[in-house]
């Protein structure tokens, strides 16, 4: 537990640590690292957005004389008398550098250490941890794909399905796909394990679900949770009996056509 505790922190980084990324997190290390930067310095986004700044100074038109055509006023890099902004801006760029190095572990780094400026790096981590155009478009699909297909693992339980489920709508939303209360409510009553489904049949049939929020749907099944996993602990014990004996009944019923037939008419 406290090393696990002490991982978290590490990943998750502080006031002062920026943290650390890992490459299968990278969409939740890219927020927490937008956080961090405004946390230190806003300026320190601007270096890794639109950086780095070099200070330009502005050289004055020449006129042309009788023995010289005439020179177009023109920018170029400032060398000395920076002011204050300009300093600071500098210094913000090396620092976002910094932050980022400091942010990359040795595997993911050295598939860009050639980089040189914040810009740059951020650029490279997005090119290659979230992809481009097409990536995010297959991405997109794939978790809209997930989402009609879900359905609870058969040994997961109640709280795992509800938080694999809320992931994944947090997925499809980061792509700007968006569901109803009702949709969401409806597609998760479904997905649970058949010990649910009596529950779940009542809640969806004498409650509101486009005003309900995903939690309450939750909340009011954890209530039930002990009782129905009881149940199913009892039917579980008697399964193989009541399947045997069900299989009989259906055996004796198929012996005899006719007799049911019979029945039937009269």
């Amino acid at each position: 537990m406290a090393n696990s505790s002490i991982s978290a922190i590490y990943t998750a980084g502080s006031l002062t640590k920026p943290p650390t990324l890992l490459r299968d997190e990278y969409p939740q290390w890219k927020i927490r690292m937008v956080n961090f930067l405004e946390g230190m310095d806003r300026d320190l986004l601007r270096s890794v957005n639109d950086g780095p700044h070099q200070p330009m100074v502005l050289v004055p038109r020449v006129p042309a004389t009788t023995d010289t055509a005439e020179i177009p006023a023109y920018y170029e890099n400032k060398t000395s008398n920076f002011t204050e902004e300009e300093t600071n801006m500098m210094e913000n760029d090396s620092k976002a550098v910094r932050l980022l190095i400091m942010a990359i572990p040795n595997d993911i780094f050295q598939e860009l250490d050639s980089c040189v400026t914040a810009k740059e790096i951020w650029d490279q981590l997005l090119n290659q941890l979230e992809g481009g155009l097409q990536t995010q478009k297959n991405r997109r699909n794939l978790f809209i794909n997930e989402y009609h297909d879900f359905h609870a693992s058969p040994e997961e339980t109640l709280h795992q399905t509800y938080s694999r489920f809320n992931i994944l709508i947090n997925k499809c939303r980061k792509f700007r796909v968006m569901r109803t209360k009702e949709g969401n409510n409806v597609l998760f009553l479904k997905s649970l394990n058949e010990e649910w489904l009596q529950l779940s049949m009542s809640i969806q049939a004498n409650q509101n679900l486009e005003s309900w929020s995903l939690t309450d749907i939750y909340g009011t099944l954890v209530a039930q949770e002990k009782e129905v996993v009881k149940q199913k602990a009892k039917t579980s014990l008697g399964g193989p009996l009541a399947l045997m004996s069900k299989q009989k009944g259906v055996s004796q019923e198929c012996r005899n056509p006719e007799k049911d037939m019979f029945k039937e008419r009269i």
